[in-house]
């Protein structure tokens, strides 16, 4: 039996199974999608859907068989690579350069937070009896 090639694109994409949340969205990598439909959407509540992205980005959603039309929400940033070892240790190597090259900031002896070190007479600078 031959397929035609939009069936081969779904055969051979990477399958995922998600299930719809009450307003019709669901997450898949870092996106939120929405299915649109017309009509009433209630049947469609909390059913299972199966995404399917083949090779080249192109995401299809696919409900007991059917195509879903959607649109996307939102997009969330992308996520932070992980850093390998040798990576790591560049990356703590240049930010310990930049604290060091960081001015330090020594506050003025009559400064506020200084004063009650200054006084003899506060509570705190008193040993307890």
């Amino acid at each position: 039996m031959l397929h035609d090639p939009d069936s081969l694109d779904l055969i051979v994409s990477c399958h995922s199974t998600r299930k719809l949340s009450r307003n019709l969205t669901l997450r898949y990598c870092n996106r939120e999608y929405q299915v649109l439909n017309q009509g009433r959407g209630y049947r469609l509540r909390s059913s299972p859907v199966t995404v399917c992205e083949d090779f080249d980005g192109r995401v299809t959603l696919l409900c007991q068989g059917k195509t879903l039309d959607y649109r996307i929400l939102a997009q969330g940033p992308t996520p932070i690579p992980v850093d390998d070892e040798k990576s790591l240790y560049r990356t703590v190597d240049t930010a310990r350069g930049l604290q060091r090259k960081r001015p330090k900031y020594k506050p003025s002896p009559d400064h506020p937070w200084n004063r009650w070190r200054h006084t003899p007479s506060s509570p705190v600078s008193q040993p307890p009896r």
